[in-house]
């Protein structure tokens, strides 16, 4: 089923389809692979309406302190994500912090404006939700436990989230199935004790 993006769409782009399908055939054959660890879980789900869902439980080798620090150094996003975002401003509020960025579109020659607010509502627990930008909907959910006798951390992730430029269906599943996976790659490398001093 194709997503509410492209049939808004339509109209707009039928000159754009045919390249574009080209290109995305390209960037999938060039595009590295990731790989999830055994004890990984990731889906990926898109609803009648465009938006997607995105579960993951992870096993990260730090406890919570540590992948809560790394997730909430704002300043170093961009380390975290296979295709950076760039960060224009940062605002630490006192009970939130708003980040402002730009989101590079696949394939296509230009970013997608973002603002989040997040809450680092405990040690536990950081949520990051949509102010403004080129999106319908933008809600991450991350919650910890500590795991193996407090060495390591249990992540649960939700990640829903609608673009409004158009998408079908099926790469968006893929760009985000492989984008989360490259994600989770980039966190593990700074949670890793040779990358130790990305925690200071």
């Amino acid at each position: 089923m194709e997503s509410k993006f492209l049939q808004i769409n339509k109209a707009q782009t039928p000159t754009m389809r045919f390249p574009l399908l080209i290109c995305l055939g390209v960037f999938i054959l060039a595009r590295p692979i990731w790989a999830l660890e055994p004890s990984d879980s990731l889906s990926v789900e898109i609803d009648s309406k465009g938006v997607a869902l995105i579960q993951a439980r992870l096993i990260l080798p730090a406890p919570p302190l540590g992948v809560h620090k790394v997730l909430t150094d704002y300043d170093r996003w961009p380390d975290l994500f296979p295709h950076p975002p760039t960060i224009n401003s940062i605002v630490r509020e006192q009970d939130r912090t708003v980040v402002d960025m730009s989101i590079p579109a696949f394939l296509l020659p230009f970013t997608l404006h973002l603002v989040t607010a997040t809450r680092e509502r405990s040690t536990f627990q950081i949520e990051t939700r949509l102010v403004k930008g080129d999106f319908l909907q933008y809600e991450w959910v991350w919650r910890f436990s500590p795991t193996q006798g407090g060495k390591a951390t249990l992540a649960r992730m939700t990640f829903r989230v609608a673009p409004t430029i158009w998408t079908p269906d099926w790469f968006l599943r893929w760009a985000l199935q492989t984008e989360m996976e490259g994600h989770f790659e980039k966190i593990r490398q700074h949670l890793h004790p040779s990358s130790e001093k990305s925690l200071r």
